[in-house]
C-alpha cells in the first residue's frame, strides 16, 4: 500500500531537483529516502526517476503520476484541516473585546445563541473605549473586537449596524415635545459632553461649544445630571434604548449616525474558534436587521 511518507518524498524530490535536499527538508538520510523510493517503485510497478550525470529527471511515468500524488497530498492536508476545525470548536476560548453600550446591548445575546451551538467554548470578556478596543487588538489582549469606523487599514471589519445619535433632555425641557431637532434649536443648550462620543461632538461642531458645563464618559452620571436638569446631552441610541431615568430622546435632524463594526488584526493568526465566531456575528447581525 502506498504511505504518506513515499507520497511526500516523492513530490518534495521532485520540487528540489535533488535526492539529497528532499533527504534534509524531510529529516531523512540519503540511503532512508532512496530506499522509500524504491519501495514506490515496487509498489507502483515502474520507474518514477531516472538519474544520470545532470542530476535526476522524471520518467515518464513519473510525469504521469506526479499529479496524483500531489492531489492526494492535498486532500490529505485537507482532511488534517477539517479534522482540526472539528476538534477546535470542541473547547476554546474567544477574547472579545467592545465599548460598554454594545456589550451591554448585544454581546450576552452573542454568547448565549453562540454557546447554545458550541457549547464548550467560552469567553473573555473586555471592555473600552472605542479607541481601547483597537489598542487591545494591537497588542493582542482580544482576538475580536467590537468598535465603529473608520478603523486602521490593518484590521479586517465587517459592518455590522448603523447606530444614531440622539438628543438626550429632561422629561419636562421646552423642547421635550419635538419630533426631530436641528443643531441650531440646541446650540444655546447648557451642554454634557460624553466623553466617549468626541469624534462625533466634533462632526457635530459641538465638541468646543462654549456652553459645555461638564465632561464625563460615565453614562449614568450623565444622565443623572440630565435628570436633574443640568443639561444636555447628544448619545447613540444603543447607549438609551433602556434608560431608566426620566428623561426624553429626540432625534437629529439631519441624522448622525455611528457605524458599528467587528473587527480583528489581519497581522495577527486568529484562532479558529474566534473565525466561526467572527463570522457567526456577522450572520447574526444580519439575520437581526
Amino acid at each position: 500500500m502506498v504511505s504518506l511518507g513515499q507520497l511526500e518524498a516523492f513530490v518534495k524530490i521532485v520540487e528540489d531537483k535533488s535526492f539529497t535536499r528532499a533527504a534534509e527538508a524531510l529529516h531523512l538520510t540519503q540511503p532512508g529516502i532512496s530506499h522509500t523510493i524504491s519501495s514506490l517503485e515496487n509498489e507502483l510497478g515502474v520507474t518514477l526517476f531516472n538519474r544520470n550525470k545532470k542530476g535526476i529527471e522524471l520518467t515518464d511515468a513519473g510525469e504521469a503520476l506526479l499529479p496524483f500524488a500531489r492531489e492526494a497530498l492535498q486532500q490529505i492536508e485537507k482532511m488534517k484541516q477539517t479534522s482540526a476545525e472539528f476538534l477546535g470548536l470542541k473547547k476554546g476560548t474567544v477574547k472579545l473585546g467592545g465599548f460598554p453600550s454594545i456589550m451591554a446591548k448585544y454581546v450576552p445575546s452573542l454568547i448565549a445563541s453562540f454557546q447554545r451551538k458550541y457549547p464548550n467554548i467560552r469567553f473573555s470578556l473586555y471592555e473600552g473605549s472605542y479607541e481601547k478596543v483597537v489598542e487591545m487588538l494591537e497588542k493582542g489582549i482580544i482576538d475580536i473586537g467590537f468598535t465603529v469606523s473608520p478603523v486602521p487599514n490593518y484590521l479586517k471589519f465587517i459592518p455590522l449596524i448603523e447606530d444614531k445619535m440622539m438628543v438626550v433632555l429632561p422629561w419636562n425641557h421646552r423642547l421635550a415635545e419635538k419630533d426631530h431637532l436641528a443643531l441650531e434649536e440646541i446650540s444655546n443648550e447648557r451642554f454634557i459632553k460624553d466623553l466617549g462620543c468626541e469624534r462625533y461632538l466634533k462632526e457635530l461642531y459641538l465638541n468646543n461649544s462654549p456652553n459645555i458645563d461638564f465632561a464625563i464618559s460615565d453614562l449614568n452620571i450623565i444622565l443623572s445630571l440630565i435628570h436633574e436638569e443640568l443639561g444636555i446631552t447628544i448619545l447613540p441610541e444603543m447607549s438609551v434604548s433602556n434608560l431608566h431615568y426620566n428623561v426624553k430622546t429626540i432625534k437629529l435632524d439631519p441624522p448622525v449616525s455611528r457605524n458599528i463594526v467587528i473587527c480583528y488584526d489581519e497581522r495577527r493568526n486568529l484562532p479558529l474558534v474566534g473565525k466561526v465566531f467572527y463570522d457567526f456575528v456577522a450572520e447574526w447581525f444580519m439575520r437581526e436587521s
